[in-house]
């Protein structure tokens, strides 16, 4: 392919994802706009775009944030697992990995929540527009059913942090696709470090395990000592 033919590709892939990012800011205002002229609650808004929406924006991460009345200061973890569920809105029980507790001790007031949970869509956002590449319509097409399904539409209402791991994964892809050790053995940490929030993101560690022997030692090594881990915090994981 002539530099031609790639500069035109490439304008074509921007001047796309400038019409699909205003597609999702026009889905977001429209959502806005309805819930304030007809005076509907927003997440009632949602749940006719097919979002099973709570009262509560960014539901998933508010029990991890505090406020005067369930905040606690304590060496025993169990203590924490009890604010998680004081906290929120719905009394749900705690069930994340061992290291979202470190994030509990923190004590963050809830007055804080709306930044991260804002952040998590903006890095999903950023990681998923990196990601894909759009030269015909049918792309476009495709990916904006995609980014508007309701799948994905819930997960940014409820500020889910697969948005973050996400972000996480793709950073790991991007380093792992340069030839620089330095920059694929911080890679093999980050996506331990992601891992170690949600189980999944561990197997992507076979992901360029073909590509170079360092890539094998490093993913073998980094899968053995997050396997380690599950050993020794078993059971708290369980």
């Amino acid at each position: 392919m002539n530099l031609h033919n790639k500069n035109f590709l490439s304008l074509k892939d921007f001047h796309f994802k400038i019409i699909l990012f205003l597609l999702i800011i026009l889905y977001i205002s429209l959502i806005l706009f309805i819930s304030f002229v007809y005076d509907i609650n927003y997440y009632q808004v949602w749940k006719f775009f097919g979002v099973p929406a709570r009262e509560i924006l960014f539901s998933d991460i508010y029990p991890f944030f505090v406020n005067d009345f369930c905040k606690i200061n304590s060496i025993n973890t169990q203590d924490y697992y009890d604010q998680f569920k004081n906290c929120d809105a719905w009394q749900r029980i705690y069930n994340y990995m061992p290291i979202w507790v470190e994030f509990l001790k923190l004590g963050v007031h809830q007055k804080y929540y709306y930044f991260f949970g804002i952040i998590f869509s903006l890095l999903f956002y950023l990681a998923f527009f990196k990601l894909i590449v759009i030269n015909s319509k049918k792309d476009f097409f495709i990916y904006a059913l995609a980014i508007l399904s309701p799948a994905v539409m819930w997960a940014i209402e409820r500020g889910n942090s697969d948005l973050f791991i996400f972000f996480l994964c793709f950073i790991y892809i991007s380093l792992l696709q340069r030839n620089n050790i330095i920059a694929n053995i911080f890679s093999y940490i980050l996506i331990f470090f992601s891992a170690l929030l949600k189980f999944y993101p561990i197997f992507l560690v076979f992901l360029f395990f073909k590509k170079s022997f360092w890539n094998k030692i490093f993913g073998i090594a980094t899968f053995s000592i997050f396997l380690l881990y599950v050993l020794v915090n078993f059971s708290d994981i369980l």
